[in-house]
C-alpha cells in the first residue's frame, strides 16, 4: 500500500468545523503534545539557499520530546534546488531514555541551530481514513489526511480525500508541500498554493 496523503493548512474558523465534525462523526484516537529540536552539523551543515531564496536542508536531524517518550531521528531528503519539492530517501530513528541528554550530548559535541518546533496533535479514524489535525506553535492549523486503501492510484487517492474536506464543508485551504520547521525557516515564503474545491 503507498501512502497517500494530504497536508493543508486552515483558518481558525474551519478549524472549529472540523473539530466539530470530528467530534460527531470519526472515532478519536488520542492527543499528543510534541517538542522537537531541529539541529545542525556546523562541520558539514545540512542547511543550503535553494536557488528560490529560501533556506533549506537536505538532511534533517531532530530530537523529539513526547507523551509516549522521546526519540532521535535522521531524515535524508532528496532536494530539487529549483522547486519547493523534496523526496523521502531514508529515515533514521530511535527511542531514547532520556530526551534532554540527548539534546545536551548533541550539543556538547558541537552540533547547533536548535530550531525548536511546537505541537498538539489530535488524531481521528473516519472510515478508510486517517485524520490529525496539528496545531502548532507561531504557525497555526494544520490537517494532514491519508488515505488507507489498496488499488488506487495516488490521484484518485488524492480526489476522494478532498470529496472529503468538501463533505465537512472545507473547501478553501492552503496546500503544503513542506513541513513545518521550513516554514518556521522561512516566515515570508508561501511553501503551497491556495486551492479551492467547487
Amino acid at each position: 500500500m503507498i501512502e497517500i496523503e494530504l497536508k493543508i493548512k486552515i483558518d481558525a474558523a474551519s478549524a472549529e468545523k472540523l473539530t466539530k465534525w470530528l467530534k460527531q462523526n470519526a472515532e478519536a484516537k488520542g492527543e499528543k503534545h510534541q517538542l522537537e529540536y531541529y539541529l545542525d552539523n556546523p562541520d558539514k551543515t545540512f542547511f543550503f539557499q535553494s536557488e528560490l531564496g529560501y533556506k533549506d536542508a537536505a538532511n534533517y536531524f531532530r530530537v523529539r520530546f513526547s507523551d509516549k517518550g522521546d526519540s532521535v531521528c535522521l531524515k535524508i531528503f532528496e532536494v530539487d534546488p529549483k522547486s519547493t519539492k523534496s523526496k523521502n530517501l531514508d529515515e533514521i530513528e530511535f527511542t531514547v531514555s532520556d530526551g534532554e541528554e540527548s539534546l545536551k550530548l548533541f550539543k556538547t559535541l558541537g552540533f547547533t541551530d536548535l530550531t525548536k518546533v511546537e505541537k498538539t496533535r489530535k488524531s481521528y479514524a473516519y472510515k478508510n481514513f486517517e485524520i490529525e489535525l496539528d496545531t502548532v506553535e507561531g504557525l497555526g492549523n494544520f490537517v494532514e489526511i491519508e488515505i488507507k486503501e489498496n488499488d488506487i492510484t495516488v490521484e484518485e487517492g488524492k480526489a476522494k480525500i478532498r470529496e472529503l474536506l468538501k463533505q465537512i464543508g472545507i473547501t478553501r485551504f492552503q496546500n503544503c508541500s513542506r513541513g513545518y520547521v521550513s516554514m518556521l525557516w522561512n516566515p515570508d515564503y508561501e511553501f503551497g498554493e491556495e486551492e479551492e474545491i467547487s
